[in-house]
C-alpha cells in the first residue's frame, strides 16, 4: 500500500486530496502514473505527459524515473512559482 497526497489543483480538479492504493506488485513512478492515468479520462488529462507537475517520493522530487516500494509516501505536486 502507498499513500498519495494531492496538492494544489490537482486535489479540487480530480476531487480528492489523498488516497492509499495497493502496490503489492511494486513498480516505478512512470507505473504510478499509468495506473492513476487509465481511470478516466479526467485523469488522464490531468496527469498528461505534457503537464507540467512533479512527483515527489518520501519527500525527495523525482527528476527521474524512481523506484517506489510497499509503505512510500507519494506527492502529485502543481508547478510552483517564486518571487
Amino acid at each position: 500500500m502507498i499513500y498519495i497526497k494531492y496538492f494544489g489543483h490537482f486535489s479540487s480538479k480530480l476531487g480528492l486530496s489523498e488516497e492509499y492504493l495497493d502496490w503489492e506488485n511494486g513498480g516505478n513512478t512512470e507505473t504510478l502514473l499509468e495506473i492513476l492515468r487509465s481511470r478516466n479520462e479526467l485523469w488522464e488529462k490531468t496527469l498528461a505527459e505534457y503537464e507540467v507537475f512533479r512527483v515527489v517520493v518520501q519527500k525527495r522530487i523525482c527528476h527521474q524515473v524512481t523506484e517506489i516500494v510497499d509503505g512510500d509516501e507519494i506527492g502529485i505536486l502543481p508547478p510552483v512559482t517564486g518571487g
